[in-house]
């Protein structure tokens, strides 16, 4: 190999090195890694249910959910299932519909494999996934924003209103 074609390579290497280094960083290493009160996309009915036991209520193509089974427990956690597979569709964990302290408290015990959970904070979000992702806000006063990480088909979300409170409200674990 001749110096010029060495020095070619090496040039090359050290380019590219840092751009993998930061996809890297920038979400965890798999979509495995997405998940809300260790439920999954695609996980069953039976999963969940080993988890968190019967559902304390259960609805079928609800408006706005057509092909969908709700599960609810409680006030914070519903998991939708495709009626088709029986399989988890999407997770959606709410903290600012809990109407006592301990169901509050319920929510915050919900969490992502990273530690992510309502009441975290931006700081939290950037420890985890290294980075804060361009937010999607509503037009309601006062706004709530989203923060969306996207990995393997999988996709979280997470809502803040920073003039309510300054953590997270809800999350919710989807397909993209």
């Amino acid at each position: 190999m001749s110096i010029k074609s060495f020095l070619l390579s090496f040039v090359m290497g050290a380019l590219l090195v840092p751009a993998s280094l930061a996809s890297a960083s920038s979400l965890p290493e798999g979509a495995e890694d997405f998940a809300l009160g260790g439920i999954h996309i695609g996980d069953s009915t039976v999963d969940v249910e080993e988890l968190y036991g019967e559902p304390d209520r259960v609805e079928d193509n609800e408006p706005g959910r057509m092909g969908l089974r709700t599960y609810y427990y409680g006030d914070s956690l519903e998991v939708h299932f495709a009626l088709d597979t029986a399989c988890v569709y999407d997770v959606m964990v709410n903290g600012e519909d809990a109407e006592s302290n301990a169901l509050r408290k319920d929510a915050e015990q919900l969490a992502t494999p990273g530690g992510i959970h309502i009441g975290s904070t931006f700081e939290d979000l950037k420890a985890v996934y290294g980075y804060i992702p361009k937010p999607h806000c509503d037009h309601r006063a006062p706004p709530t924003c989203a923060y969306f990480y996207e990995q393997g088909g999988v996709r979280i979300g997470f809502y803040i209103c920073s003039e309510m409170s300054p953590g997270i409200r809800s999350i919710w674990l989807s397909r993209t």
